[in-house]
């Protein structure tokens, strides 16, 4: 994970597998503003601004201004394409019925 953090650029979109101590696995995307590399894992970490918290349908669950991620929870971390700016968060996927129990 610090091998493929050092490749990425500071202001640079990405999107973060992470391992939240009481969420479980999520997904968190946003510009990472800063990163640290120490000498452990543990020591490590980067912050993301425009945070998104992504639900495992793709859907937004939450946004925070900023948020600073630990490497030791870190499954995987990527750079985005500047097309993914929207969360993706399932426009389109649902049908819903207008005229249910209506009669015309």
């Amino acid at each position: 994970v610090a091998a493929a953090l050092e490749q990425i650029e500071d202001g640079r979109r990405v999107q973060v597998t992470y391992m939240h101590p009481r969420l479980g696995k999520t997904t968190y995307r946003g510009v990472m503003t800063d990163k640290f590399i120490g000498a452990s894992h543990v020591q490590s970490y980067l912050d993301v601004q425009d945070c998104q918290r992504i639900g495992r349908r793709g859907n937004l669950r939450e946004l925070e201004p900023s948020k600073r991620l630990m490497l030791a929870f870190v499954d995987e971390v990527r750079e985005l394409p500047d097309e993914a700016a929207d969360c993706g968060g399932g426009a389109g996927r649902r049908s819903r019925s207008r005229s249910r129990g209506r009669e015309g």
